[in-house]
């Protein structure tokens, strides 16, 4: 662990303002195969102030926010920064994904930056294209490694009138994602959150087939949700 503290006089640092003093530290972890050659490099920084209070550091952040969000490091650094700001801040940084949503959120670390984001950030009209550009692949995302998650959040948080086109194309492919591995989570998320008449529609899908479902080893959990 190394501690950096200082006035940098030149913009070497996009996060750090121009002669004003900065507090950070530095960790560095190296990481080797089984040849004992190096496979690795990351560093990590962790800041002695709340990113918060730091406006040139937040402005980086914004700029820097679609290339942080899909390393291992960024991604962390975001998650610090969610923390620390306040719910403008925490907006002004989710809209920075904006029309590359369903893109982004292929990546594991950066799904997980918008699932921060929709955890922490009460449901508002500036956050619908999170659930807007999953219009269409609903059904796609729910059974995919990462953005099945975030689709779980945004059912989660998100009012259900609001989602009702989404949640018609789950529904109409209810048969198949209850029996998935990833795809069953989500519409049990559905059952657990939808409105009256969205969990209807699923509970009939699943009267349908229900003896068979009750006893598959991935559909039996919607089931027993319904």
């Amino acid at each position: 662990m190394l501690r950096v503290s200082g006035t940098q006089r030149l913009p070497i640092l996009p996060m750090f303002d121009v002669n004003r003093p900065f507090v950070c530290d530095m960790e560095n972890t190296l990481v080797f195969d089984q040849d004992g050659l190096m496979s690795g490099r990351h560093m990590h920084l962790s800041f002695e102030v709340r990113l918060g209070v730091q406006v040139p550091a937040f402005h980086w952040l914004v700029a820097s926010a679609r290339e942080l969000a899909l390393k291992d490091g960024g991604s962390q650094l975001l998650h610090r920064a969610i923390e620390a700001v306040d719910d403008e801040d925490k907006l002004t940084l989710v809209r920075q994904f904006e029309g590359q949503v369903r893109e982004i959120s292929a990546s594991r670390n950066a799904t997980s930056v918008l699932q921060a984001c929709v955890n922490k950030l009460p449901p508002r009209r500036q956050l619908r294209f999170l659930a807007d550009e999953f219009r269409g692949h609903a059904v796609e995302a729910a059974k995919h490694r990462h953005q099945s998650a975030l689709l779980e959040r945004i059912i989660e948080h998100f009012p259900a009138r609001e989602l009702d086109d989404i949640t018609q194309e789950l529904v109409a492919a209810g048969a198949e994602l209850c029996r998935h591995a990833l795809g069953n989570q989500v519409m049990q998320r559905v059952l657990e959150h939808g409105t009256e008449s969205q969990r209807c529609a699923l509970a009939e899908v699943l009267c349908l087939d229900a003896p068979k479902a009750a006893q598959h080893r991935v559909a039996g959990n919607v089931v027993r949700c319904a």
